[in-house]
């Protein structure tokens, strides 16, 4: 979809709904497969979470399964499927691999029940980088000039909300 920048709220939450009633739940991997949406880290990263705009939506909490299909996997079937995918891939797992991985949980699973892929990943134990890089610390100056920089390549910046 085109202009994605430019989606009002109330159009993602439109998706949301269509995806719903299209393939009867709305996860990031079936919203992802629709023509016609925006991306699922769009969404994330407009509504704070997964579970965040599709409350907004008002989508998920009739299926009986509660208010996010997150909440039917636990933390060991979700890291057990983190490594089964390092495993298919010579020790890799990326978001974009694991995302292939039909048979596998979408990365965004993981991502809402860790915080981030990363820390996903170390729990995990999958290291692609892990150690590599030590985790670098920012001052409220660093953060500035990074939020600049990325307003004079992509225009306006979106603040993160709270999920």
């Amino acid at each position: 979809m085109s202009q994605q920048n430019d989606l009002r709220d109330e159009e993602i939450v439109s998706m949301l709904r269509q995806c719903e009633a299209e393939y009867d739940v709305c996860t990031p991997r079936r919203f992802n497969k629709m023509d016609e949406t925006c991306s699922s880290l769009q969404v994330i990263r407009r509504f704070g979470t997964w579970k965040k705009a599709k409350e907004v939506a008002g989508v998920g909490s009739e299926n009986g399964l509660g208010s996010s299909l997150y909440d039917l996997y636990n933390d060991e079937d979700i890291l057990w499927d983190i490594n089964a995918c390092a495993r298919r891939n010579d020790g890799h797992c990326t978001v974009d691999i694991l995302d292939r991985e039909e048979d596998l949980i979408a990365p965004s699973v993981a991502i809402e029940r860790f915080g981030s892929w990363y820390e996903a990943k170390r729990l995990a134990g999958v290291g692609d980088n892990a150690g590599k890089y030590p985790k670098k610390e920012y001052s409220d100056e660093d953060y500035l000039r990074l939020i600049e920089e990325c307003r004079e390549k992509h225009g306006e910046v979106m603040p993160m909300t709270d999920g």
